[in-house]
């Protein structure tokens, strides 16, 4: 039997406590207010399941794609490719730099086989951002591990950013339908601040309050019957 997404769950909760009449309910499923099946699909704690349950991590696709670059690692996240409508796939995007151009491997999460492999020259922009990385005492790597040592799971995305003008990493752990987004100091390699990413629930949330709405204001227009006079 097909599950219910968590936006459908929420929206029929609603509805009943909302007491909407089941006609109405069902007329929004009809009209695709409320996508059974697929919402959680663009979700992040399906991608963070996908990217726990495959069979290559994160480090192991960094250093199969430094088989073949040596250039300096800048950012390696997990993405759920569903290119193919329903059979969606698993892959990892490893991005490095040399000299002025940024390389982008994809390779494949439950095999390692790399995809392909894409170059492009960086704009001034990103060449500023990259020399203040270089500069930095803590390697992406080395960011990664810290984080790997204080939360449990696994790491599905390590990318380097400027926050007001600071260097930091940014780092997420997958942990079941749970991630856990780190973000750390590249000088000091110091933990600033860590939280579990609550916005995709939001977002179903907000949704789901949307689609209510929608219902709650489809009501029936009363008959205009012709006044009878005596």
């Amino acid at each position: 039997m097909k599950k219910l997404s968590t936006l459908s769950k929420s929206v029929i909760i609603a509805l009943s406590i909302a007491g909407v009449g089941a006609g109405i309910g069902t007329a929004a499923v009809a009209s695709g207010q409320i996508n059974i099946g697929q919402s959680d699909t663009s979700s992040d704690s399906f991608e963070a399941v996908a990217a726990y349950q495959s069979k290559i991590s994160l480090e192991q696709a960094i250093a199969i794609a430094q088989q073949t670059n040596q250039g300096d690692l800048v950012s390696a996240e997990f993405d759920l490719d569903d290119d193919h409508g329903s059979a969606a796939t698993g892959e990892y995007e490893v991005k490095f730099v040399s000299g002025n151009n940024e390389v982008e491997l994809k390779i494949d999460a439950n095999t390692g086989k790399v995809l392909s492999t894409e170059q492009e020259q960086m704009d001034d922009e990103d060449i500023a951002d990259y020399t203040v990385m270089k500069q930095s005492k803590v390697s992406l790597t080395q960011a990664m591990q810290i984080a790997k040592q204080k939360f449990n799971g696994k790491v599905i995305e390590a990318e380097f950013d400027l926050e007001q003008n600071k260097p930091v990493y940014e780092i997420e752990i997958a942990n079941g339908t749970q991630v856990q987004k780190i973000v750390i100091d590249a000088s000091s390699g110091t933990i600033m601040t860590n939280q579990v990413d609550t916005s995709d629930h939001d977002e179903h949330d907000k949704e789901a309050d949307e689609t209510v709405e929608q219902s709650q204001n489809a009501t029936v227009k009363p008959v205009q019957r012709p006044l009878v006079t005596g």
